[in-house]
């Protein structure tokens, strides 16, 4: 009697992404994309250093710059995809902490042989995510835009604001959710590897 060879089991689903973390309203952004080319680092840096002094960030810039860094290098390493970028975002929030928001176009955290491995677990992309991690409450999520894909999320806290509300009031006010962004449909790579850097957007309606 012939028997059919049996089938393989299906590889297990990518753990669900961690729900974005209830932050303040934000009251400044700013957005650019990224060439997933090495270039895109140091220009992402330059960038960064200039636009948080536009938007008025009182946190730490060169900590900011770092983990900016990280994650651009992080996207370009690993989540290269023909014709396609990555998107950076910087968002200032009501209580003074910073966003810094890197989607790319891969739904997950690939390694080695296809392993789905979230950020900061172990490689060399987890040892620059884990010092990110040290700087800021490090998150990611799926973006759910028809283009897919994810974005990896740091909020940093703006120390010395925390210590002035620390003073003036008590904790406990209410928090609105830090909606999970979406960067624009994707529109393909530039010659130079993206816009300069534009005005600072105020969001409408908070």
């Amino acid at each position: 009697m012939l028997h059919s060879p049996a089938t393989p089991a299906p590889a297990p689903a990518p753990a669900p992404a961690p729900a974005p973390t209830l932050l303040p309203p934000v009251v400044r952004e700013w957005s650019t994309e990224c060439a997933l080319k090495p270039r895109a680092v140091a220009l992402a840096r330059t960038r960064v250093r200039t636009c948080l002094t536009v938007l008025g960030w009182t946190g730490d810039i060169d900590d900011a710059v770092l983990v900016v860094s990280e994650l651009v290098t992080n996207a370009v390493r690993h989540a290269r995809v023909r014709n396609r970028v990555a998107w950076l975002r910087l968002a200032v929030l009501e209580d003074g902490g910073l966003l810094v928001d890197v989607s790319d176009p891969v739904a997950g955290f690939l390694r080695g042989k296809g392993a789905d491995v979230p950020p900061g677990k172990s490689g060399e992309c987890g040892r620059g995510l884990r010092l990110v991690g040290r700087l800021g409450e490090l998150s990611w999520f799926l973006r759910t835009d028809a283009a897919g894909g994810k974005t990896v999320r740091v909020h940093m806290a703006c120390e010395h604001r925390e210590r002035e509300v620390a003073v003036v009031q008590s904790d406990g006010g209410d928090k609105l959710p830090g909606t999970p962004w979406n960067p624009p449909p994707n529109p393909g790579p530039t010659p130079d590897g993206g816009p300069g850097v534009p005005n600072p957007q105020t969001p409408k309606g908070g």
